[in-house]
């Protein structure tokens, strides 16, 4: 999160990848937070690239339509923040994308005015290849 009034988000993309190239052409972009048990998910869409692959398909996740932005939502996920791109920054190999959230959904379960520790592991990457989950 970069601010509360507006309700932006940052995220930072490698300029090589085809997911720059999408939100590049797009303007918008979706932030799932996913359980932990979408960790061989996040593994093979993250070194995989959707020009060559339906990351999707081939790790099995179910998308449904979003409800202010093209790009779609993972079924499953713990929250959904919709996101219209306001501005963009270069950053060596990397663009760093500033969104504003357009819409926010997440399990009540867990999440309220914070994160309910006890309702579910968010499945958070460090480096590419270690996770941890944030319970």
């Amino acid at each position: 999160p970069l601010s509360h009034h507006p309700p932006l988000l940052g995220i930072s993309v490698d300029s090589r990848h085809y997911s720059h190239e999408l939100i590049q052409k797009c303007g918008e972009f979706v932030l799932n937070v996913v359980p932990q048990q979408f960790q061989s998910q996040v593994e093979l869409c993250g070194n995989h690239s959707g020009r060559n692959l339906d990351k999707f398909a081939a790790a099995g996740l179910e998308l449904e339509p979003a409800y202010h932005v093209h790009p779609p939502l993972i079924q499953g996920a713990l929250a959904h923040l919709e996101c219209v791109v306001e501005n963009r920054t270069r950053t060596g190999d990397h663009t760093f994308f500033i969104g504003r959230v357009l819409y926010a959904e997440a399990r009540s379960s867990c999440f309220s005015d914070a994160w309910a520790p006890d309702s579910g592991n968010v499945l958070l990457c460090l480096q590419r290849d270690r996770y941890v989950t944030w319970s």
